[in-house]
Parts: structure tokens; sequence; C-alpha cells
């Protein structure tokens, strides 16, 4: 039965899909009979069904939903295959969900976001921590446009975007985007090689690691980074910052990166106490090798 669903959901996004004007007008009405039942399992089969084909770009419009663990309320613009396309079908958004739990017990004045994409996070902290000053920082031009046409649809006042990449010195480095794969542009070409043999390379401006000084005059101070495989290099060009003011940091774990990450000075002189963020929460003594 959930093969020939499957077959029937791509067949119908395959044909609707191929016309622009159609497919706006489609998936705008699908996520408003979506979004007006209760969230469940089944959304993600109607949103993977979605993502079977391939679509145009196209304005979905705005729309309100909650952020995980329902507290909040965000609007946002979906866009087909980024973390906010969720909102068109989803009441309350589940990506990453106990990371967003984890977040609603901390407070901080000051929160920096490396790797903003589309501003899922950079608007939950404005809005989580709104005595906050956060700093949110994207190399990717399309990720950027997209990061700011979500930030105008809330307009916080305590948010404010860059569009360039964080390392070890000011200039410019070839940023590497994957076709199809916004969401994983990094600055390693053999990294964004693994998602799409065509990648599009462009210059991305990048501001010295030296130069985030100033982000950290309000603690307590939290980091985030989210960077495609480069986590090691640029927290590394962070490490004397990091020693001099202890914030959290909140990083992007991946298989290749684990144990450059724990050969890190402030890992190996025991200064952190690292944990892996899991849906039980944080398991004592879990450090990034594990």
């Amino acid at each position: 039965m959930k093969t020939v669903a499957k077959a029937i959901g791509h067949g119908l996004h395959a044909v609707v899909s191929r016309k622009g004007l159609i497919a706006g007008l489609y998936l705008k009405s699908l996520g408003q009979v979506c979004r007006s039942l209760p969230d469940g399992h089944w959304k993600q089969f109607v949103a993977n069904s979605i993502h079977t084909v391939n679509w145009p770009e196209m304005n979905l419009g705005r729309v309100n939903s909650r952020f995980p663990g329902g507290e909040l309320e965000v609007t946002l613009v979906p866009h087909i295959a980024e973390f906010d396309f969720q909102a068109l079908i989803n009441r309350r958004l589940t990506y990453e969900e106990e990371v967003f739990r984890w977040l609603s017990t901390r407070s901080y004045l000051t929160v920096v976001e490396i790797g903003a994409n589309v501003g899922w996070f950079s608007l939950y902290f404005a809005k989580r921590f709104s005595s906050a000053s956060v700093y949110a920082f994207e190399p990717s031009r399309k990720a950027f446009s997209r990061l700011l046409t979500n930030v105008a649809a809330n307009d916080p006042s305590n948010l404010c975007v860059f569009n360039c990449a964080i390392f070890s010195e000011a200039g410019f480095l070839s940023f590497h985007e994957p076709a199809g794969h916004l969401t994983n542009g990094p600055l390693n070409p053999s990294f964004a090689a693994t998602f799409s043999q065509q990648v599009v390379t462009t210059p991305a401006p990048v501001l010295a690691a030296s130069a985030m000084e100033q982000f950290f005059a309000r603690p307590p101070v939290l980091i985030k980074v989210d960077v495609e495989g480069a986590e090691p290099e640029l927290l590394r060009s962070l490490e004397p910052l990091v020693a001099r003011h202890r914030p959290d940091l909140l990083i992007e774990v991946l298989p290749v990166t684990a144990a450059a990450l724990n050969d890190l000075r402030f890992v190996q002189d025991g200064s952190y106490r690292l944990f892996h963020i899991r849906p039980e929460g944080l398991p004592a003594g879990k450090v990034c090798r594990d």
C-alpha cells in the first residue's frame, strides 16, 4: 500500500512540478490543507514525496509556525529543499528538536552563529534570548539571500547578519556549493563533491577570527558552529578567544571531523566538558569521539 501511495505521489508531483504557476498554486494549497490538520508522521511522508522531484524556483509566501518545543512562533518563507520548507506543512517545526530543547534551558547575552544558512537557528536565538545580541554569519550568497527574506519576515531588532565566512585571516576564500544541496556548501571542494558532481565555486569574503573579540563583550556567550566539515580549522583559529572568554560551544560533529575536534587544545587540556546532544538529553561524560 505504501509503495502504491509513493508511486502516486511521485507521479502527481512529477506532472505538477513542470509548470511554474501551477506548481506554486499546488504547493501553497497543499500547505494550507496540511497546516489545517494536526501534525503527525504522515506529514513527513508528504514532504518526502514532494522532494522526489525537482521544482522550479518559486515564492511560496510567508507562513507562521512554531519552533520545536512549541513555545515560540516564527514567520518563515518556505524554500524547496531547505530547513524552512517544513513550515509549509507543519504547525510546529521538528528539525533538531533535541537541540532546541537544550537551548530552551540556557540563557545568553551574546550569541554568535557561524554558518547560519537560511536563519532557522538565528531567528530562534533572537526570539528566545530577546535581551541578547545575536550575530549570524553565512558565506553563501543564495542562502544569505533567503536568510534575509526570513529575517525581514520577523524583523528582530537584536539580530545582525553578515554575508561572510570566519577563518584565520581576512580576505577571500573559495566557497563551493553542490547543485541541489544549498545547505551543504563548504570551503572544502572535496566535501562539496560528495553531494553533487556539479559544484559552483564563488569567492566568499572572510572576517579574521582575531576580529571576533568584540563579540565577546557581553557574557555569557554562545558560539554555534555548523560549517560543513571546516569546524576543526575554524575553532583552531578561534582558540585564543575561546581560551580567554570560555563561551559555550554548540558544534556540528561529523564522522570525518571528530578526531580533529578532539585534538583541539581546549579539548585536550580538559578546560571544556564535551557532550553529545541527543533526544534523551546530555549523557554525562560523552565526548566527540564516542
